[in-house]
């Protein structure tokens, strides 16, 4: 508003200029009479022309008074609001001058370090007679290039400080200082690396352990390796050692069978026909165990040879038809469509197809039925082993190819077995490159399925394990 007047003085001055002049002249005519006023006729028109001149001077003077008072006013509407917007960004904001004097700044940093327009900056926000070391203020205006860093009050706050260059409407440069209070994100920050620092020596602390424990598992593991090679070795020896005496016994057993050693009564030669199957039995688990040696130390190879696997499954159910009769049940094979030749061990395929089935035939009552089915599609020769028999609950089919796991290790459970079967059973059939899975439910039977892919051929560095068979299976 101040400024507003001063602009307009001129005008008024001249406005002023033309009143005067013009009362004069009015003034004159009623002093000098009628006759000076006929004798000056001719300045009438000027007169008027001077007093219209007048009015018009007071009217457009009354005109840009009201408009230059409405512009200041909204200017200031306006400052008024980008001063409230700066405030409301809880950052402070203070224009200085090369000569530290601060022509502005806004109600946070009049709250946080005291008013300082038109004084000098370090002297209000400081306390201080010389500019605060390390002031970039004159920097910034030099080389027109902004600057950051920190300062920390005395009651603890730390504000985050940034000068940036800045033309003001003269034309001068000046320096633009924007404060943000920063404390409780530099107590975070420390809080941070304090944790940081916490953390990286558990976890130098815990490295530490995992190693001790990871060598102490590692002297463990090479213990445990070596009991395992004495209980390989122990039990390879302990079962070449069973085998010469159950050869003599087996001997004996058929002469007295034969009557070699004299006739026996009836009620005799059941007595060896049980003594007989006890000792054959004894002699398969000595086999069995001695095949898990071979399998520990690395030793056990394959024969293989060309063959149709449906001769073995019919030299199983041959085998095994006995069996199934003296328990009253039923064994068949049933073999559909052509199956293809594939290199198998005869020996040991048949070793886990009487496995699968002397199961099913242990294990289940009389009336059951046991099944073997042949079949082949485009990729693999499948061989299913079914029973209707007693079948096998959920829980315990993840577990059932485990070594030494069995299904009822219970005292009273009806068939009787070490746990081991059907683990060899498993490996044989992966060492022919195959994979057996189970499907069972209580109360309605199991299916054992093996599937061997058609086109097997023995992969690279597995000669070791497996060998050629020259022969044919008969």
């Amino acid at each position: 508003m101040k400024r507003s007047l001063t602009y307009l003085i001129p005008d008024l001055v001249m406005g002023l200029g033309f009143f005067l002049v013009t009362f004069y002249t009015v003034l004159e005519i009623g002093i000098n009479g009628i006759s000076t006023f006929i004798a000056n006729l001719i300045a009438w028109p000027i007169i008027l022309l001077a007093l219209l001149t007048t009015v018009s001077m007071f009217l457009v003077v009354g005109y840009s008074l009201r408009l230059q008072i409405r512009h200041e006013v909204e200017i200031e509407a306006v400052s008024d609001y980008y001063e409230r917007a700066l405030d409301s960004t809880n950052q402070g904001l203070a224009i200085i001058d090369r000569n530290y004097k601060v022509k502005f700044q806004n109600s946070v940093v009049e709250t946080n370090f005291g008013n300082a327009i038109r004084r000098i900056c370090y002297e209000v926000y400081s306390g201080r007679n010389a500019p605060c070391e390390g002031c970039m203020v004159e920097e910034v205006i030099d080389t027109y290039k902004p600057f950051t860093t920190s300062r920390t009050l005395q009651d603890g706050r730390i504000f985050e400080i940034t000068l940036a260059p800045f033309k003001d409407r003269d034309g001068r440069t000046v320096a633009v200082e924007t404060m943000k209070d920063v404390t409780e994100k530099r107590k975070l920050q420390d809080q941070l690396e304090r944790h940081a620092m916490e953390l990286e020596h558990e976890i130098e602390l815990a490295t530490r352990e995992l190693k001790n424990d990871q060598l102490k598992l590692s002297e463990a593991y090479k213990d445990l390796q070596e009991l395992d090679r004495l209980k390989t070795q122990f039990f390879s020896n302990v079962s070449h050692e069973l085998k010469t005496p159950l050869t003599v016994i087996k001997a004996h057993l058929h002469f007295l069978k034969t009557g070699k050693l004299g006739e026996l009564t009836e009620k005799m030669k059941r007595s060896v026909d049980v003594a007989m199957r006890e000792t054959l039995d004894l002699e398969d688990l000595v086999e069995m165990i001695l095949d898990l040696a071979k399998l520990d130390a690395g030793n056990f190879k394959l024969d293989l040879v060309q063959i149709v696997i449906t001769d073995i499954a019919e030299d199983v159910v041959e085998r095994m038809a006995k069996n199934a009769e003296a328990k009253g049940q039923n064994l068949i094979l049933n073999v559909e469509g052509e199956i293809p030749m594939r290199l198998i061990d005869p020996r040991r395929m048949k070793q886990a197809l009487m496995n699968l089935v002397s199961n099913a035939i242990k294990y289940n009552p009389e009336n059951t039925t046991t099944m073997i089915r042949l079949h082949a599609d485009s990729e693999n020769i499948i061989v299913d082993v079914t029973d209707d028999g007693i079948g096998i609950e959920k829980e315990e089919l993840d577990k059932i190819f485990d070594r030494f796991y069995q299904v009822d290790g219970s005292t009273t459970r009806s068939g009787s077995g070490t746990g081991i079967g059907l683990s060899i059973v498993k490996e044989l059939v992966e060492l022919h490159g195959g994979t057996i899975t189970v499907e069972s439910e209580p109360g309605v039977g199991s299916t054992f399925r093996i599937l061997l892919p058609i086109d097997w051929q023995i992969e690279e560095g597995g000669e070791d394990r497996i060998g050629i068979g020259r022969g044919v299976y008969r």
